[in-house]
């Protein structure tokens, strides 16, 4: 991203602009541990974010966050804030159990799924 179109972001968000690679990385973790935190309290204690049932949101959310709990990264910093949020933890496993299943290769492969029109 060149330095211009990251001052107009950081403009725009009514921020001052970040000069060095170090500030805007930073500030990136910051907003991203955010976001986590925001939808740790959104789910809370539910199975999915809408009730019983998992909707859409569930879907994006959990394509999001399966790699960045499941994945081995060399930076784990975001990973370990992740892993300290038991409810979006079990989120994922819930998902992984209820709708993939293990291959003999050891990779997952989703669940078919029948769905019936009338």
């Amino acid at each position: 991203m060149s330095k211009g179109a990251l001052t107009r972001i950081l403009l725009t968000r009514g921020q001052p602009p970040l000069y060095h690679l170090r500030e805007v990385e930073a500030q990136i973790y910051r907003d991203a541990k955010e976001c986590l935190n925001l939808l740790s309290n959104r789910l809370g204690t539910s199975q999915f974010f809408f009730g019983d049932t998992p909707s859409t949101l569930d879907a994006y959310v959990f394509g999001f966050l399966a790699p960045l709990y499941k994945v081995r990264f060399p930076k784990v910093q975001l990973q370990e804030h992740l892993k300290q949020l038991s409810n979006l933890c079990r989120f994922c496993d819930d998902i992984l159990n209820s709708y993939f299943r293990l291959t003999l290769g050891g990779k997952l492969a989703p669940l078919q799924l029948v769905s019936v029109c009338m």
